[in-house]
């Protein structure tokens, strides 16, 4: 745990394959707050624009040629086409890196994106008991409560798919997926995952590709699935009767499975 929790610390550098462009030089740059592992205080830049309808059909997260970034174009959505200062464009991205290596490969994006939203690192502690839970489970709660199980790829397993659970869009089934994805989109590092650069911009020489040649992926999977479930609160009169109130029960949160009744014990 101590080796895998050093990893996901582990301060990256250009000559070890981060970038050209990136968000962060460690896992734990965007999952920190009050513990390794924990939320954002920070916030990442999603953009795109309106399609009419040019993806309509796609099942985007099942179209490995557009694996480089999970959360991309679908239905009504159009990623952003992320405009380097040289010049070179990457399409269908829709994260917008904040930082590069060097100014050349600095992001940025045009009027044409008018969807944008910023956001927070969600906390990966005690995710490992959600990755246990069984599809069978989420499809149950999600007929139950009328609403849509998600299923994708399971990145390390071809042809194999399951009930998304992690990221912003519910976009991997597995928190190695997850942190194949992270390493990439988030730091610029290519894994097995992941192989392909986003741009080479000033990428330094030398650079092996994949850049994850130590094949840390392992490790950050590791400790993501060694933590535990954060403690809950202490239960107080207040607390106690927002949880016995007529509105926990038949609220505006009941018909998507996320009533109090989930949280009583």
């Amino acid at each position: 745990m101590d080796i895998a929790a050093g990893i996901f610390s582990e301060i990256e550098t250009p000559e070890k394959g981060l970038g050209p462009i990136f968000n962060a030089t460690s896992c734990a740059d965007c999952h920190q707050n009050m513990a390794m592992g924990g939320g954002g205080q920070t916030t990442v830049l999603r953009a795109g624009h309106v399609s009419r309808g040019e993806h309509s059909r796609d099942n985007y997260l099942h179209d490995s040629k557009r694996r480089s970034d999970t959360n991309g174009s679908s239905g009504t959505f159009t990623a952003a086409t992320a405009i380097l200062t040289n010049g070179d464009a990457i399409p269908d991205r829709s994260l917008i890196n904040q930082r590069a290596i060097c100014a050349d490969a600095q992001s940025h994006v045009t009027a044409a994106e008018n969807i944008s939203t910023p956001r927070l690192s969600l906390s990966v502690l005690g995710d490992a008991f959600v990755e246990a839970v069984p599809d069978a489970t989420f499809l149950a709660l999600a007929k139950q409560n009328g609403g849509e199980a998600i299923m994708v790829p399971v990145l390390e397993s071809p042809n194999t798919s399951e009930v998304g659970r992690f990221g912003w869009k519910n976009q991997h089934a597995s928190l190695f997926s997850f942190a194949g994805d992270a390493y990439f989109n988030e730091m610029g590092i290519t894994n097995e995952l992941f192989p392909d650069e986003a741009t080479t911009t000033c990428e330094p020489a030398g650079v092996p590709h994949p850049n994850d040649v130590d094949h840390d992926l392992v490790n950050l999977t590791l400790f993501m699935r060694a933590t535990k479930v954060p403690p809950r609160g202490p239960i107080t009169l207040a607390t106690s009767k927002l949880i016995d109130s007529p509105q926990s029960r038949t609220g505006p949160t009941h018909g998507v499975g996320t009533n109090l009744d989930c949280h009583e014990s």
